[in-house]
């Protein structure tokens, strides 16, 4: 199925909210194992998990469906904010496989 066949089949708006509270409510609870069991914790349970980054991700495909279905391109500054989060999840992306490549070379 096309991306833009898949954004007219969902309702982006509701997708969009559901993983955004979804999101921030993983983040409150990151935030408070950190307070109690520290970072390398938080890091290894939460943030460097495969589920963390496909919600990322799932996340991203979102904007861009928003993007596009909405026809965003007509309005320069929300469409340079959306774009803004799609560069940062990419190169979050890029961060993190080139990080998990040098440890994994740097173990004996």
């Amino acid at each position: 199925m096309r991306l833009c066949n898949l954004c007219r089949t969902v309702d982006v708006r509701r997708l969009a909210l559901l993983l955004t509270v979804g999101m921030i409510g993983l983040l409150a609870a990151a935030t408070v194992v950190e307070r109690c069991l520290g970072t390398p914790t938080v890091e290894r349970c939460i943030y460097h998990t495969t589920g963390f980054c496909l919600l990322w991700g799932l996340l991203g495909v979102t904007m861009l469906c928003a993007l596009w279905q909405r026809k965003v391109w007509h309005r320069m500054p929300v469409l340079l904010l959306h774009l803004a989060f799609v560069v940062i999840l990419t190169v979050s992306v890029v961060v993190r496989r080139g990080r998990s490549r040098m440890l994994a070379a740097a173990e004996p």
